[in-house]
């Protein structure tokens, strides 16, 4: 009620009922509220007032009796001693009398149980077994009561340092803000706001935060104005942790510094945001260009610092109602200040630990410095008018370098679309085009060819991007990425022993795991509320969307390589290194377990009808199983490892790859399957292979780096490229329209899949390829239009009957495309012109291109 309810009305309303229930019942009704004595002021003024005056009770300090109850009987519930008995005497000594000794123990306590339940596990994985005690061996490996957190922190610190040694620097910049200066050392509140740092910092004081409150050395709260703020778990952390100390005598007068300085910046910042809602459009464009100007013309400052003071004091008194937001927000800064030379040294080493704010706050003070605001107007008019010399030279060569720097990026994405790199390609020429708004250049403008090759490669780029977007947290290879089912989400998981969720968007919603090695396999339930991860430590676990660890269990089978839900989302299987295959139910207990394999079991699929099973193993074979454990089939494929396998969604087919680069197709009929088709990709090793929803086209990864999709009949239909090493795993999108591939390079890419098309046997029967630009369906999925070599246009509802024509075109139609909304088509042809046209055959526009033919056309997303 206190701490969670932001809503004051709704909590005096929860008070007054309560009050109106003791005053009505109160024989019948009975409240018992029970707070820290620091809460009592909530209480004031309220309705229950009277109650908690007339009823109040302190609950004294603990004795020793007391603290020994609340130290064993927790324990002795769970069935855990003490070893010996006398530790529970040293853990009482410990915190009698202490100020603030119960959240210490209670961390103790903890810390002490976690050390038990490793123990525990460690000894179920040697079979063995160990008394259920606490030791004192336990005790002092954790450095007793008071050092235990202290010692959690040091654990903190270099597990987090050992994977980026940045972070040293950034758990300091978290750490010493949370320090209280002036007298004895103490915790200090910081606001949320005050721990805001420009990126890639900001990501990493995120993470320390997190996993510091995750270890509750910190704790979070919410203060008066209900603005978030973070503090140490205790006192002790503050006075105790080596690190922390060290830090803070090293950094003592930066400290008190910093106090000032983040005063200073907050008052500064609050006002500017303030004025700025103040300042018309206008200005506050002339101003970025101002402010663009200032640092260019930064060699007139020692004219401006030869102006007359009394000059400068009688332009500031100057009305002028458009810089009085300045003159009350440049108050502010610390341009005057005897430590600004001290702080922009700081802002430009390596040890910087300015938050956003205070960044931003000591580069304005250091701008106000060297100039005057309430004229930079006149001095940039004056010198702009007067240019001449070397400040000419100057800003010719920054316009040159602007116009060369636009030129080196397009160039640069003419060769990644070359290479099909389109998303760099993109991205590249953005920026090519974000360098030409350069006010400079604005003022200057290069000669428009430039910006029309330029706005040329932005156009092909947008046509002909296939990779729709990246997805960048893996710290290591990535060795599984699936589709949610409802296409939605994306889970990955790698050797780093993380499972990433993800929107198609490419923001990371959850992170979670263990420290046990690679996570080689995760899978959605069908159902899509569940995962399900196996890995090197031979765990099998189910999670939650939110992380959650619902059940997880031990296979005792050594390292795991793949698991797989049943179509019911009832049971799961796991395949392991020894060449086992296991049955599971979801709370963890075996059915079946599945022998036959020599070697590692590298895939499983299960049929669509869930009644059948089958393995791909190092042993070069696939075995065909019932759920009896029964096998019915096997199949000696290669006489090298095979790698993945997949069900087609009919049940009809199973594709199965391998290390000899070779796809093989089975036939499945009833307990039987034979081959009917093999090829050789020439991709390298095959890692992972899938297939489209109508079961008629495949997804391979490659071990050269490329994932190519294909027919059954092996017949290449999509290769993309951009991988940097071998691709693990690949997933489609349960609509086909995208593609997730994972990659030895930490990368996951989501790539956008033509829509799957086909040619009418009326128009261009002699036309080869599936996917052809003179073919489109309807975004319903009801009606495609063919163009054909004589200008024809045909359009065909779903059963391929042809229900119009539309004719005008002189000779090939090149391209058709439909609208969004399914209620137009254009199409462009060798004449050189585009036209658009209603579905029921009348012309609406005419475009005339002149000169070349039409290759290619296609609506905008909003149809117009």
């Amino acid at each position: 009620m206190i701490t969670l309810c932001q809503d004051r009305q709704e909590r005096e309303r929860f008070l007054e009922i309560l009050a109106t229930a003791l005053s009505a019942y109160p024989k019948q009704f009975h409240l018992l509220i029970t707070l820290r004595s620091d809460f009592e002021p909530q209480f004031r003024n309220t309705p229950l007032e009277p109650y908690w005056t007339s009823s109040r009770f302190i609950v004294p300090e603990m004795g020793r009796e007391e603290l020994r109850e609340a130290i064993e009987e927790p324990a002795y519930k769970r069935v855990i001693f003490f070893e010996p008995h006398n530790l529970v005497g040293q853990l009482i000594d410990e915190v009698v009398n202490m100020p603030g000794a119960l959240p210490l123990l209670s961390f103790a306590l903890s810390e002490l149980y976690l050390k038990y339940l490793h123990r525990q596990e460690q000894a179920k994985l040697r079979g063995n077994t160990i008394e259920r005690a606490i030791t004192l061996s336990d005790y002092h490996e954790l450095g007793g009561v008071t050092r235990s957190l202290t010692q959690r922190a040091d654990w903190e610190y270099h597990a987090l340092v050992n994977q980026d040694s940045t972070y040293a620097q950034t758990i300091r910049n978290v750490m010493l803000p949370m320090v209280a200066v002036g007298g004895e050392l103490a915790r200090r509140k910081v606001p949320e706001s005050e721990l805001n740092y420009p990126e890639p910092e900001n990501t990493r004081v995120k993470r320390v935060i997190q996993q510091f409150l995750n270890s509750r050395l910190i704790v979070v709260g919410t203060d008066a104005n209900h603005s978030t703020y973070f503090e140490p778990a205790h006192d002790a952390l503050v006075r105790g942790w080596e690190k922390l100390l060290i830090w803070q005598k090293q950094a003592e007068e930066q400290l008190t510094l910093q106090r000032r300085l983040t005063q200073a910046a907050l008052e500064w910042e609050s006002l500017k945001t303030q004025n700025n809602d103040e300042q018309t459009p206008i200005f506050k464009r002339a101003d970025r260009v101002l402010n663009w100007l200032d640092g260019q013309l930064s060699t007139i400052e020692s004219l401006v610092n030869q102006i007359s003071e009394q000059v400068v004091r009688r332009w500031q008194q100057t009305p002028d109602q458009q810089g009085r937001w300045r003159e009350k927000s440049v108050q502010f800064l610390w341009n005057a200040n005897p430590y600004l030379e001290v702080l922009n040294e700081t802002l430009n080493s390596n040890d910087n630990w300015f938050n956003e704010v205070e960044a931003e706050f000591v580069q304005k003070s250091i701008q106000k410095k060297r100039q005057n605001v309430s004229w930079r107007r006149r001095i940039a008019i004056g010198v702009i008018l007067s240019l001449s010399g070397l400040t000419t030279a100057a800003l010719l060569y920054q316009r040159g370098s602007q116009i060369r720097e636009a030129r080196t990026l397009r160039s640069s994405a003419e060769i990644n679309l070359a290479d099909n790199q389109s998303l760099d390609s993109m991205v590249e020429i953005l920026q090519a085009g974000n360098t030409l708004k350069n006010p400079l250049l604005k003022l200057f403008p290069p000669n428009s060819q430039l910006q029309r090759k330029i706005e040329g490669t932005l156009q092909t780029a947008i046509y002909t991007v296939r990779e729709r977007n990246r997805l960048q947290g893996h710290e290591r290879p990535v060795r599984s990425v699936v589709h949610s089912p409802d296409g939605r989400q994306l889970a990955t998981s790698g050797d780093d022993g993380k499972v990433r969720l993800w929107n198609l968007p490419g923001e990371k919603l959850q992170e979670f795991g263990e420290q046990g090695g690679s996570i080689r396999s995760v899978q959605y339930s069908p159902q899509g509320q569940l995962l399900v991860t196996v890995g090197d430590n031979g765990l099998i676990g189910l999670w939650t969307l939110q992380g959650q660890l619902v059940k997880q269990w031990n296979t005792k089978q050594g390292k795991l390589q793949d698991v797989q839900f049943d179509p019911d989302g009832e049971l799961v299987v796991s395949a392991a290194d020894n060449g086992t295959i296991r049955l599971w139910n979801l709370q963890g207990e075996l059915l079946r377990e599945f022998k036959g394999h020599l070697n590692s079991v590298k895939s499983l699929s299960f049929h669509p009808n869930g009644q059948y099973i089958a393995s791909a193993s190092d042993d070069g074979t696939v075995r065909l199983w019932n759920l009896q454990g029964e096998e019915l089939k096997t199949v000696i494929s290669s006489q090298k490892p095979l790698t993945s396998l997949c069900f087609s969604p009919d049940g009809q087919f199973l594709v199965g790859t391998g290390e000899d680069s070779i796809v093989r197709v089975w036939s499945i009929k009833g307990k039987q399957a034979s081959i009917i088709k093999e090829w050789n990709t020439k991709q390298g090793k095959l890692w992972d292979v899938q297939f489209t929803s109508d079961g008629q086209q495949i997804a391979i990864a490659g071990g050269d780096g490329t994932v190519r999709v294909l027919n059954l009949q092996g017949q290449e239909l999509e290769k993309f490229v951009g991988h940097k090493g071998p691709v693990r795993s690949v997933s489609l999108s349960p609509d086909d329209r995208q593609l997730a591939s994972s990659s030895d390079d930490t990368m996951v890419r989501i790539w956008n899949l033509q829509p799957v098309e086909f040619i009418s046997r009326e128009f261009d029967r002699s036309e080869p390829k599936r996917y052809t630009r003179n073919v489109s369906l309807s975004p319903d999925g009801k009606k495609k239009v063919v163009g054909n070599k004589d200008g024809i246009i045909g359009l065909y509802d779903s059963q391929d009957r042809l229900f119009k024509k539309f004719e005008g075109h002189l000779g090939k139609v090149n391209s058709v495309a439909f609208s969004s909304n399914s209620e137009k088509i254009v199409s462009g042809g060798e004449d050189g012109t585009i036209r658009v046209w209603n579905l029921d055959g009348k012309s609406i526009r005419i475009f005339q291109i002149y000169g070349p033919e039409v290759s290619s056309v296609m609506f905008s997303p909003d149809s117009q």
